[in-house]
């Protein structure tokens, strides 16, 4: 009998550009898949671009991955698998660059001497060496003060920004992703586990009520239902930011 073995396809596919496949094969934008998971659409666009820098961190990173996967119909321990591959190889090109360092672009500038500023001029050597020094030196305190400038005018640029940045921080609402339940479900149980990730130094809660959450942000609370319709508020805040709601609506039949 004939032995067969099992091998796994290599693809240069990124993992990003596998998640923009699928969800493309499917007839589904953007905007679809993030009313759907609760996922900001700017973040789904860093995740199949593969721009993980401007996600909030890892723990989020690994997380979103997988609950877009899962929702795309893919296989979310794979998904992790080629993202962790692909991290390694990023890592292991930033160290070479690191090692090997920058080159110089510019060169060795040649200098015109004293000899042939003296003949231009029409001077002696020590004549057009004096009047090209009194020349340079103020050349020197015309860049120097326009370099002052320019670093002050940076400074308060990057004061400003900085500013700018951190009210941003202050008042954005924290990420907030349900995972468990989707809305609009039909259920007979007199129950429901709501499960999610939610930022980190965020005030969680379900129904007005405070829920705690674990350090990487990950929560499971169970919330007692009646017969009928059921609407959960859940609720994110931080001391001074907006508020970030998701609505889950579930029917009890």
């Amino acid at each position: 009998m004939a032995s067969f073995i099992r091998r796994r396809i290599v693809t240069n596919e990124t993992l990003g550009e596998r998640l923009k496949k699928v969800r493309e094969g499917r007839g589904l934008d953007l905007r679809e898949v993030e009313a759907a998971l609760n996922v900001r659409g700017q973040y789904l666009e860093c995740l199949e671009e593969g721009n993980y820098k401007d996600l909030p961190g890892e723990v989020y990173v690994k997380n979103f991955l997988k609950v877009y996967g899962v929702f795309l119909g893919m296989e979310g321990e794979e998904i992790i698998e080629q993202y962790e591959k692909e991290r390694k190889v990023d890592d292991y090109k930033m160290m070479t660059q690191n090692v090997a360092g920058e080159r110089d672009l510019f060169g060795n500038k040649s200098r015109r001497g004293w000899s042939d500023f003296s003949q231009r001029l029409g001077l002696s050597w020590k004549q057009a060496a004096s009047r090209g020094q009194e020349r340079m030196s103020f050349r020197n305190i015309v860049l120097s003060q326009i370099f002052i400038k320019g670093i002050i005018g940076i400074l308060i640029l990057g004061v400003l920004f900085y500013l700018g940045f951190e009210i941003n921080k202050i008042i954005t609402p924290p990420d907030l992703t349900v995972l468990k339940p989707v809305d609009n479900l039909l259920s007979e149980e007199l129950n429901v586990e709501i499960l999610g990730i939610v930022e980190e130094g965020a005030i969680l809660t379900i129904n007005g009520s405070e829920v705690m959450y674990e350090e990487n942000g990950r929560f499971e609370e169970m919330v007692d239902l009646r017969p009928g319709l059921n609407e959960i508020k859940i609720a994110a805040r931080k001391k001074h930011s907006r508020e970030n709601v998701v609505y889950r609506r579930i029917i009890v039949e």
